[in-house]
This record gives C-alpha cells, sequence and structure tokens, in this order.
C-alpha cells in the first residue's frame, strides 16, 4: 500500500479488530513483461499472518500486474480456513474466478 507522499508501506490508523486484512504489492519489469507479486494477510481473531509471493508471465501492464497481485491474494486466502477465506470466496465470485 503506498502513500501519495510516495513513501513505501504505510499502515491504518485504526486497524480492526475483528476482520482479516489483505496487503497486495506488485512490480512489473517492462523489458520482459514480467511481474512479480506478493501479499500479507492478517487476521486478528487467530493471531496469525500468512503471506505469499508469485511471478507471472506475458503480463500486459503495470495496472495489470496489480490486478494479479490481488487475485493471487484471494486465491491464497480462499485455501486459508478463517475469516478471510469468506471474503476471498465472495471477492472471486464476483470476478468468476
Amino acid at each position: 500500500m503506498r502513500n501519495l507522499a510516495g513513501s513505501n508501506t504505510t499502515r491504518p490508523e485504526h486497524p480492526s479488530t475483528t476482520v482479516s486484512t489483505l496487503f497486495t504489492d506488485a512490480a512489473w519489469k517492462a523489458q520482459d513483461r514480467t511481474a512479480g507479486c506478493g501479499w500479507i494477510i492478517h487476521n486478528p481473531q487467530e493471531r496469525e499472518t500468512t503471506h505469499g509471493t508469485s511471478t507471472e508471465l506475458c503480463v500486459a501492464s503495470p495496472l495489470m500486474t496489480e490486478a494479479l497481485a490481488v487475485r493471487e491474494a484471494l486465491l491464497h486466502a480462499k485455501t486459508l480456513n478463517s475469516a478471510a477465506d469468506a471474503l476471498a470466496k465472495s471477492a472471486l465470485y464476483c470476478l468468476n474466478v
């Protein structure tokens, strides 16, 4: 998550103590159209944080890279047995993934 001032990662001022939080980041290398995606899922109820990364090939743009990071994070959240799982299933259903 980037703020408008351009500094790296920022945190919400009042994080929820009951809702899972999903953070994503992505980088795109234009020369070979490769994307690197990363995510962190924090579940405050279970005091659990999981994370993951992926590399995607043949990515057309930086915007597509960011979208892929969100998709990969939601697919990862779907495998968890937590509140993040319910959020992920709902979001992926809406996206037809």
